[in-house]
Formats: structure tokens, sequence, C-alpha cells
């Protein structure tokens, strides 16, 4: 299950890549202590998890993640203390819940509500609670830095690796002779 304490964090963070620790750990830095209410309303949330059968902790897991956009605009201080790293933690936990359909409950995290106040996922939007927006601009900021700096590289080197370059080197090539045989040179 989810943990969002300082032990955890730091042996999450000591396992990614080294790319993706400077960005994530880059952010604002969790306050310590500082988050401790919303910890304390996520591990309540998912601790009445903890007593059921697998199946049925996998039945309840949609319902936990359709509540936590509520929760960390319950608990604004305490998602600005998450820091960066817990943020993208949490926003990362909520879409690998595969069976929860998180898109809805993502989107209202970054504070995106479709027309019409619903929220695609059965509930509302949310009331417009003191906080909701800035909670939205930070997640948002968190992603947006995460996909800027690390996804879009990724993505890049992906795509133009030594490879694929030798490849378009030959076919460019070939290309250039079977036209200049056309053109009557060679």
């Amino acid at each position: 299950m989810l943990d969002l304490g300082a032990k955890s964090m730091e042996t999450w963070l000591g396992r990614l890549p080294e790319d993706v620790r400077g960005v994530i750990a880059g952010g604002d830095a969790p306050l310590p202590g500082g988050a401790d209410r919303l910890a304390a309303a996520l591990s309540a949330a998912l601790a009445t998890l903890g007593g059921l059968p697998a199946d049925a902790r996998q039945a309840c897991i949609p319902e936990v993640v359709r509540q936590v956009p509520d929760m960390v605009r319950q608990h604004a201080d305490g998602t600005r203390a998450l820091g960066r790293a817990g943020r993208l933690r949490l926003a990362a936990w909520m879409a690998a819940q595969g069976g929860a359909n998180p898109g809805p409950a993502l989107r209202r995290l970054v504070g995106e509500t479709p027309a019409g106040g619903e929220s695609g996922d059965g509930t509302d939007g949310g009331d417009g609670a003191a906080g909701a927006d800035e909670v939205g601009v930070l997640f948002l900021e968190d992603i947006r830095a995460f996909a800027k700096a690390v996804v879009g590289p990724r993505r890049g080197r992906l795509a133009v690796d030594g490879q694929a370059l030798d490849i378009a080197a030959e076919a460019a090539f070939t290309l250039e002779s079977e036209m200049a045989f056309r053109q009557g040179g060679v």
C-alpha cells in the first residue's frame, strides 16, 4: 500500500534513476511533519482495506482513489508539505490502480472538472473548497515538470538511438545512390 512517510520516501527516491530523482527531488522539498494530517487521512482510508480479503480490497480501491482529490484539498497545507516527490508518488499510486480507472480522479486532482460539474466518476466536481485551485496547480506543475524533464528526453532517446540513426543513414545513402543512377550517374 501507499506510504508517504519520510523513510519510505527516501527509499523510494533512492531506487529511481538519477535523472528522475533529480527532477522529483528538485521541486519543493517536503516539510518534516507537515503532511501528517493528510498522511493520516490517506492511511485511515487505506487501513479500512487492510483487513479485507484481496478480492474485496481490489473492489474497494476505486472508491479510495475517488476520495483522494477531496482529501488533498481538505488538507491543502499537508499537500504542499508533501513536496513534489510526495505528490508525484501519490499521483503515480492513483494511476497504478488499474481496475480503479484513475483518469477521472487524476483530472479532479489537477483541478480539471468537465462542463456541468460532473467529474466523470459519478460525483460532482467538488465543493470549491478553499485551496482547491492551489492544490490542483501544485499537482499540475509537478506532472508538467516531470513530463518535460523526464518523459520528453527519454521518448526522444527511444526514437533516435544509434541503431535508428544507422538505419536512417543507410536509407539515405541507398536513396542517394538510386537517384544518382536514375539521373545517369553512379
